[in-house]
């Protein structure tokens, strides 16, 4: 009995060696991606005013980026100063934007582009230089190559107001306090 179990065995073994060799699999490549062409801005010389804060300062537009598989793509637009865009830290402090998933475009207010500029380094009512890219992802990260905007951002006037607090020069009493500012 034994000797038939074996025999069994041995013959099971051929026939999978047998069939797992008639053909091997399709060996896949991960296929190149890119940007069909560069990204571009509605202004490429920019003098932010505080008095319109809400307009559209500029408009970030880029092609779609095609990936081999059909799923939605994320786009997000990066903000830094040209120093800051090549060697080991490139991009590092960039200022991020999500667009949203397959939108090809992105607008700043003035109020948001001055925040960028500010936050980045550039000196109020002094030109500096802005570098953009936008950022596609999918199952990996595709980058446009990067483009300059100048940009002159301006001082945000901070209005402070009247401070109303009890204290001993009225008896502590919150109803008859009165501003630092008045005597």
């Amino acid at each position: 009995m034994k000797k038939y179990i074996n025999k069994l065995v041995a013959l099971l073994a051929l026939v999978i060696v047998a069939t797992s060799c008639d053909s091997d699999a399709e060996l896949t490549v991960l296929k190149s991606v890119s940007f069909p062409s560069a990204i571009t801005s509605s202004a490429s010389k920019i003098v932010l005013k505080e008095d319109a804060t809400d307009n559209t300062a500029t408009t970030i537009s880029w092609p779609a980026v095609v990936f081999p598989i059909e799923a939605p793509v994320l786009y997000t637009v990066q903000f830094d100063l040209p120093a800051n865009t090549t060697g080991a830290k490139a991009w590092l402090n960039a200022k991020a934007f999500e667009a949203g998933s397959d939108v090809l475009t992105k607008s700043f207010t003035v109020r948001d582009l001055n925040k960028i500029a500010t936050d980045l380094g550039i000196q109020p009512n002094a030109e500096g230089k802005l570098a953009i890219r936008v950022v596609a992802v999918m199952d990996r990260n595709i980058y446009s190559d990067p483009i300059e905007i100048t940009v002159t951002p301006y001082e945000k006037a901070i209005v402070f107001g009247e401070i109303y607090m009890p204290g001993d020069y009225q008896g502590w009493a919150v109803e008859t306090a009165r501003s630092f500012d008045s005597n």
